[in-house]
């Protein structure tokens, strides 16, 4: 069960907003020290758009969008960017196909076409409503971010037990403007040592991730006092290239799943035997 929850869509809350700053980056409309005014809300098409906590208006830099994990903050800066940007990554990173992995009914992820976005799309979109996606397809993304803008397809079989084969499996160089990715692993950094990743953090190891908490979507409309919780990080500047996604969900929001990837990772250090340095 596990294993085919990764497998299935559903709207991926504030770990999509990482695709959205990456966006931002890539345009160079804003740099992690860049600010704008980030009111309490904001409206389009009849709809309002604010953050998970009350807040006055406040003037944020890119980072401390990320950090805050602001709703307000990262769509403007992505209007800012050019909704049709955020929409060419969309498709650029597979989030609307299948991974390939080899394993029986993964979910393809779903967004509308942009010729039908209108502006309150554009808005939900860049801070992971209105768009399905599947966590084995967030956590390639990151794994897209550790490995140099090259997406690699998931798998689960090392080799074939009959003949001995070891398969091949594709991969395909996504990220366009490689000086955005040492900048974005900047800021997931910043969310681990200032942000809401804050239990996340391993001594000893510079911790990069953002973390999530996702209404969930029933009936064309979102159910009350339950969310979808997730944080998907790596372990920056380190002799490894894992990345580790955990998920809980309908689950209360006031929960935090910072912590469960601290215990996985600490044991992953343990066991592979992972340097603190690029080796």
């Amino acid at each position: 069960e596990s294993v085919k929850a990764i497998t299935q869509a559903y709207e991926p809350g504030s770990t999509f907003k990482s695709v959205s700053a990456l966006t931002i980056l890539e345009q160079g409309t804003m740099g992690p020290e860049d600010t704008m005014f980030c009111p309490s809300s904001i409206s389009a098409d009849d709809y309002d758009v604010s953050d998970s906590h009350e807040r006055d208006g406040e003037t944020y830099s890119l980072r401390e969008i990320l950090n805050h994990s602001s709703n307000v903050g990262i769509s403007l800066a992505t209007e800012q960017a050019g909704f049709d940007k955020l929409y060419d990554n969309i498709k650029r990173f597979h989030f609307t196909e299948s991974t390939g992995v080899d394993y029986p009914g993964e979910a393809a992820g779903n967004v509308l076409d942009f010729d039908n976005w209108a502006k309150i799309t554009g808005y939900n979109v860049s801070f992971g409503q209105g768009i399905a996606v599947t966590p084995l397809q967030i956590t390639r993304f990151y794994g897209a971010l550790v490995n140099d803008g090259v997406e690699v397809t998931p798998h689960f079989l090392i080799n074939l037990p009959q003949t001995g084969e070891t398969p091949t499996y594709a991969t395909e160089d996504v990220i366009e403007n490689k000086s955005a990715i040492p900048t974005m692993v900047d800021m997931l950094k910043t969310v681990v040592t200032d942000g809401t990743g804050k239990p996340a953090q391993i001594e000893g190891f510079s911790v990069a991730g953002k973390t999530s908490t996702a209404e969930v979507a029933e009936g064309g409309k979102y159910k009350e006092d339950v969310y979808n919780l997730c944080f998907t990080g790596f372990l920056a500047d380190s002799s490894s290239q894992l990345v580790c996604f955990v998920g809980a969900n309908e689950v209360p929001g006031t929960g935090n799943v910072a912590g469960v990837f601290k215990d996985i990772m600490t044991c992953a250090i343990d066991r592979f035997k992972i340097s603190p340095e690029r080796g």
